[in-house]
């Protein structure tokens, strides 16, 4: 059976690490959308933050949570691999405070922003 160009792609992103894709692919891509101070915060204490970085947009420098994970959402409630837990990591991503990666303060996120090589379902999403 022959396989589309996204189905190979998505098959090549879902078979690097985590950090594999964050490194060769993520990255990069914040990158040549304008993202500046990239950095790197996952590890143990990262409270939902796998990535800092800063965006410019109308004039207002805002500062990113990004959380990346390399796992198939499901609708249902009680798994861990729900959006709702997933919602919840991202409500807390928003809650802790991180270090602004120029000013040097700690500061709440303005915005948060969840990376998944799998797709979405529509059902999933509802």
């Amino acid at each position: 059976m022959l396989q589309s160009a996204q189905e190979l792609e998505i098959a090549h992103l879902t078979q690097m690490s985590e950090k594999e894709l964050q490194r060769e692919v993520i990255e990069p891509l914040l990158k040549k959308l304008g993202f500046r101070n990239v950095y790197d915060t996952s590890g143990p204490k990262e409270r939902g933050k796998d990535l800092v970085a800063t965006l410019d947009e109308l004039g207002r420098e805002h500062l990113w949570a990004i959380q990346i994970k390399k796992f198939k959402a499901t609708a249902k409630a009680a798994s861990t691999d729900s959006l709702g837990f997933l919602l919840n990591q991202l409500r807390q991503a928003l809650q802790e405070t991180i270090l602004h990666p120029q000013s040097k303060v700690r500061q709440r996120p303005d915005k948060c922003l969840f990376i998944t090589p799998y797709p979405l379902a529509p059902t999933t999403l509802e």
